[in-house]
């Protein structure tokens, strides 16, 4: 499924082909998200660039839950999983427009499970750093799993054990740690400069695979 769209017709459809169904469903997990190919300045984008962060990371995922949260509210159960980002702790330089396509999921998912908790519907927000993906293929250190870069499957593992014991979690120890650093110990024009250079030098190793 596309959810690279403006057509709402098609969350009406998801929300239509689950009505069978509609007393077994009790989890939600919005996991869809899109990044660029290498990180950049805002104005290096296309606006067909800048609207698919949009669509799919922030639309998409109002539009998804929206097809979805009544059958949780008329059943009186249900566990929402939004995925957002360590990138969304401070403003990231050089892939800003999905730095604050996070936020916007963290903010959102702290909200939902406020104004549903009496519905017995709980909302986790997942707040990882980098995981060995496809998502971040412009960099051969950041697709190499390791102790800090967890592979999906141990990244999904983690996270799963944290279900009904918090509402915000990075799901990884090791990404624990970075997020409490990076939240009360790195001043922001020194988180900004560190990880901006961090992003910048990936850069060379994209251009160089696609010659």
């Amino acid at each position: 499924m596309d959810l690279n769209t403006d057509d709402v017709s098609v969350y009406h459809n998801i929300r239509n082909e689950l009505q069978e169904y509609a007393n077994e469903i009790g989890i939600l997990i919005n996991n869809a998200g899109v990044l660029l190919d290498k990180p950049g300045r805002y104005l290096d984008l296309s606006e067909d660039e800048v609207m698919q962060n949009v669509r799919v990371n922030i639309s998409a995922l109002l539009m998804v839950t929206r097809a979805i949260l009544p059958f949780m509210v008329n059943n009186k159960r249900g566990l929402i999983i939004n995925m957002s980002s360590a990138s969304a702790v401070k403003p990231l330089p050089y892939t800003g427009v999905y730095s604050a396509s996070k936020k916007f999921v963290e903010f959102f998912g702290s909200a939902l499970g406020y104004e549903y908790k009496n519905d017995n519907i709980h909302v986790l927000t997942l707040v990882p750093s980098y995981v060995s993906t496809k998502m971040v293929q412009f960099s051969k250190f950041l697709s190499k799993p390791s102790f800090i870069i967890p592979s999906a499957k141990t990244f999904v593992s983690s996270a799963i054990s944290t279900i009904g014991h918090t509402e915000h979690t990075t799901g990884y120890w090791a990404h624990g740690i970075y997020w409490f650093c990076i939240q009360y110990f790195s001043p922001m024009f020194a988180y900004q400069f560190f990880a901006s250079k961090f992003l910048t030098s990936q850069q060379p190793k994209v251009e160089s695979s696609r010659v």
